[in-house]
């Protein structure tokens, strides 16, 4: 899941004032404006990530990442790993990251979804963690199975009829989500209060390199 940065109405207008000298330098401005903004922009949405997602991990976070552009397109992109986008670990974080963003239903890669109840001592990020379960039914007093019509990890407790099982860990089907974090929205607040000053900036570089007069005052 990415979104795309491209060029606006700004650079079109700001064109009509510009000289045929300095027109012919506004495609590598773009593209180091639209390079620069996506990097920025990547920045920033990493560090107010965990303001709408509970504890995102190093993982989600790192997975944010941003695409330049070529000198054709003049196209960036900023957005969660998957395999059509960026360099990702396994599958990325898009997969997940999607119903974060847009909310809906989550079903399960195999027969059921672990999901961990108030019995369970969360990691830090409010998972599981890879293994636990695993580690959990090695312990005698955990087993696995189906109690009240609820299949998942119990822990039991007490001794004879005094003897109980809580559920530590639930089996569920589906889960449901709710949106949490609006990336194209926030993505392109950033992008609009980076790009004018990039591309201003990376105009006069390019101009003054070709011995040219620079822009000013143009936001």
């Amino acid at each position: 899941m990415s979104v795309q940065l491209t060029i606006d109405d700004d650079i079109k207008s700001l064109s009509r004032w510009l000289s045929k000298t300095q027109k012919e330098q506004l495609p590598s401005a773009i593209r180091n404006a639209l390079n620069d903004t996506a990097y920025d922009t990547m920045k920033y949405i990493r560090n107010v990530l965990p303001k709408y997602i509970d504890r995102p991990t190093p993982f989600t976070i790192k997975s944010l990442q941003y695409e330049k552009t070529d000198k054709v397109k003049l196209v960036s992109k900023v957005g969660f790993t998957s395999l059509t986008f960026g360099k990702p670990t396994g599958k990325g974080s898009a997969h997940y990251m999607k119903l974060l963003i847009e909310g809906g239903v989550r079903y399960p890669n195999k027969r059921m979804i672990p999901v961990p109840t108030l019995q369970y001592k969360t990691n830090q990020y409010g998972n599981i963690g890879r293994g636990k379960i695993t580690s959990l039914l090695g312990k005698k007093n955990h087993f696995q199975g189906t109690l009240n019509g609820k299949a998942g990890v119990f822990k039991t407790t007490g001794r004879g009829k005094s003897l109980d099982a809580d559920m530590v860990i639930a089996y569920e089907k589906q889960t449901r989500y709710k949106p949490q974090f609006n990336f194209p929205t926030i993505t392109k607040r950033a992008v609009n209060k980076l790009f004018k000053p990039s591309f201003e900036k990376n105009l006069n570089e390019v101009l003054r390199k070709k011995n040219l007069h620079g822009i000013k005052g143009w936001l």
